[in-house]
């Protein structure tokens, strides 16, 4: 990748790297184990007794203090119901330790409505399995503050439990940056969308990210706000396999920002059905489809 995850880290909160990425931090380090830990207010302060949850870790710290919480490898939480999980000190790093199926993993299961509240500013969620079991779940990752940031994080659906809208964002949200994700989706319908603006939030960053599904909107879903001084770059591949929809960015036509260098791929192989109503984004992209390559570069369309 050509963004580390120090460099995410650096930019994302009060902090000086030190050599195997782990910063130091201005404000608490909090460690999270839901396998040996338990909620108690004298624990977390070491990997060796951690507490048992990310809501009650966060209620732990103090805003813009640079809070870190680590999630130890292994550590798995269910979201069982709307705002289970609440993230609400301003500049707290929630980074999950380990890889592969080591990485930490929230589950949304019990209602549609199940999710985590991004409600203050500078939150940042690195390197964490999100699996909805929750058929039609809507916006299991709720962004209703500014300036947060989404680094190097899967979102996995099933045949049998798909999500409308994996990420909302509202009016709020302004300067959200989703970074290096993977959206891990089906060929079977139900999907709306991986992002989904329900506001008109001002400089939304996609950078790097692959995404696939069966999206009866898009892969990215812009069209009911404008939103404004968007960039979508850095590779992107998108792709949608929903063939009534065919879309894998569907704007507004007053949205405006950067479209640039994404690939894209959709069902039924229409090339103008890649990116719709761009509004007065600036485009520079590439496209995919099964037999052959083509490149666009620069120009309103």
């Amino acid at each position: 990748m050509a963004q580390t995850l120090d460099a995410i880290l650096a930019e994302a909160m009060a902090g000086v790297a030190l050599g195997a990425g782990i910063p130091l931090p201005t404000g608490t380090r909090i460690f999270v184990d839901s396998v040996t830990g338990s909620d108690d207010a004298d624990k977390g302060k070491s990997p060796d007794d951690p507490v048992a949850t990310l809501n009650f870790a966060s209620s732990l710290g103090n805003a813009n203090k640079g809070d870190v919480i680590f999630l130890m490898p292994g550590h798995a939480e269910t979201v069982a119901t709307p705002g289970a999980i609440n993230i609400n000190k301003a500049g707290q790093a929630v980074i999950g330790l380990g890889s592969g199926l080591d990485r930490p993993r929230f589950t949304f299961l019990g209602v549609v409505g199940a999710d985590i509240d991004i409600s203050q500013d500078g939150i940042l969620l690195a390197n964490i399995d999100f699996e909805n079991q929750e058929d039609n779940a809507t916006g299991p990752i709720d962004v209703n503050a500014a300036n947060c940031t989404i680094f190097n994080c899967r979102f996995i659906d099933n045949t049998t439990s798909r999500t409308l809208d994996w990420i909302v964002f509202d009016a709020a949200a302004d300067d959200l940056k989703v970074i290096d994700c993977e959206m891990q989706g089906t060929t079977t319908a139900g999907n709306q969308a991986w992002l989904t603006a329900v506001g008109a939030a001002d400089h939304l960053l996609v950078r790097r990210c692959r995404v696939h599904g069966d999206f009866a909107v898009a892969c990215i879903d812009l069209h009911d706000y404008a939103c404004t001084n968007i960039c979508i770059e850095g590779k992107c591949k998108l792709r949608n396999a929903n063939a009534t929809s065919n879309k894998c960015i569907q704007g507004h036509a007053s949205m405006s920002g950067d479209i640039d260098d994404c690939r894209c791929r959709n069902a039924t192989d229409a090339n103008t059905d890649w990116i719709d109503t761009p509004g007065l984004a600036e485009q520079r992209w590439r496209n995919r489809h099964p037999h052959r390559h083509a490149e666009r570069l620069g120009g309103k369309r």
